[in-house]
């Protein structure tokens, strides 16, 4: 059986599942669990932006997105 990678498309959808999941179920999962399964809609949240943050920084983006940041920063 051969096991493709997620794409962070997947990682957003199993990641918001789970969170919802917890939200209506948390207080039937033990404390461990709970906390376990915490870690891990993290770890998918994580590596999704890291994803995104990669694909921008390869098509030379990163320098536009703080530029506009920090103009947005500057007229506040």
């Amino acid at each position: 059986m051969m096991v493709s990678a997620m794409t962070s498309g997947d990682e957003m959808q199993l990641s918001t599942s789970l969170a919802s999941c917890m939200e209506h179920h948390s207080e039937e999962l033990p404390a461990p669990g709970g906390a376990l399964l915490n870690a891990f809609i993290y770890k998918l949240d994580a590596d999704v932006i890291a994803r995104m943050w990669d694909f921008i920084e390869k098509r030379g983006l990163a320098d536009a997105y703080n530029d506009e940041q920090e103009a947005k920063r500057v007229k506040h």
